[in-house]
């Protein structure tokens, strides 16, 4: 139950020769003064979004096992989490950069860094929040609570220009509330260049490992059920399905394939619950350096359900 380091620096290249981050410039961005933004190499009416630039994108993941509050548990089995998606990320093409138990004064740094670098050549973002969390959508840092809307919001079109109109991903493995899901007994019965406005929250996609109210499970050997199923998901089909797709599919998985066995806690259920602000769908492409990582990937998987056949 929920209840219960990699330190890689911002790249180099996105720093002045002072050490700072680097903001993005040029006549096609915005700032936070309301210049107009020149879309990305994307017709206002296209179905998915453009994920045919030079770069994956960034993916942080904000591992958080240990906090100063001590009625805070240690998160035992958030490292495996933390390893399961730097894996499959880095195999997706994504640019992994881990961060271990920040402060918030840190991790709000981190965020305001990132939304300060040049994305242009990247196809989207990707944040992953590994920690406790309350309601609200309140989760912990090492020394406090905040809130998903604190990160978000140095995220939006005119505060980082150079992901307006490009996917901004979440994943976000933490508790929402103290209450346990039981679940219901069912019977399975199958056996262009014109310029137009884009809202400052668009292109946001949230996904909460549970619903507002509830615990999120994890285990300290296999990790979360969250992550695990949507590392699965993604290591199987991330190239056949748009990403809504296949974090439904991972959903269905964790609501259907997973059930609390602890002695005090058995029957418990969980599911998670997606927010979108998509305008389009996200539909990964391969990258060429991680093609055959992917590809590997997918055939050990096939050897392994052939054998469990």
């Amino acid at each position: 139950m929920e209840n219960e380091g990699h330190k890689n620096e911002i790249p180099q290249e996105n720093r002045d020769g002072g050490g700072h981050s680097r903001a993005p410039v040029g006549p096609e961005q915005q700032t936070k003064q309301g210049k107009p933004i020149k879309a990305p190499v994307q017709n206002k009416d296209d179905r998915y979004y453009n994920m045919n630039h030079e770069n994956r994108g960034m993916a942080v993941i904000l591992n958080h096992r240990k906090f100063r509050n001590e009625n805070l548990r240690e998160r035992i089995g958030t490292d495996v989490d933390r390893d399961k998606l730097a894996d499959c990320l880095k195999r997706l093409g994504f640019e992994v950069i881990i961060k271990e138990n920040l402060t918030y004064k840190d991790l709000k740094e981190q965020i305001i860094q990132i939304a300060e670098m040049d994305h242009s050549k990247n196809d989207c973002l990707l944040i992953v929040i590994l920690s406790h969390g309350r309601d609200y959508g309140d989760i912990e840092a090492y020394d406090r609570k905040y809130n998903i809307n604190d990160i978000t919001g140095e995220l939006t079109s005119n505060a980082c220009p150079s992901l307006a109109g490009k996917p901004k991903i979440f994943f976000i493995q933490a508790c929402r509330g103290y209450k346990f899901e039981d679940g219901t007994e069912m019977v399975d019965g199958s056996q262009c260049s014109n310029v137009y406005k884009v809202p400052l929250a668009a292109d946001f996609l949230i996904m909460y490992s549970t619903v507002q109210g509830n615990v999120s499970f994890i285990n300290k050997l296999n990790g979360s059920w969250f992550i695990q199923e949507v590392v699965a998901e993604l290591n199987k089909n991330a190239y056949k399905e748009d990403l809504v797709t296949l974090l439904t599919f991972a959903n269905r998985r964790i609501a259907l394939d997973h059930e609390s066995n602890c002695e005090n806690l058995k029957g418990k259920k969980q599911v998670a619950c997606i927010t979108s602000m998509l305008t389009r769908l996200i539909q990964f492409l391969p990258k060429e350096s991680s093609k055959d990582d992917l590809s590997e990937e997918n055939k050990q998987n096939e050897l392994q359900m052939n054998k469990n056949a």
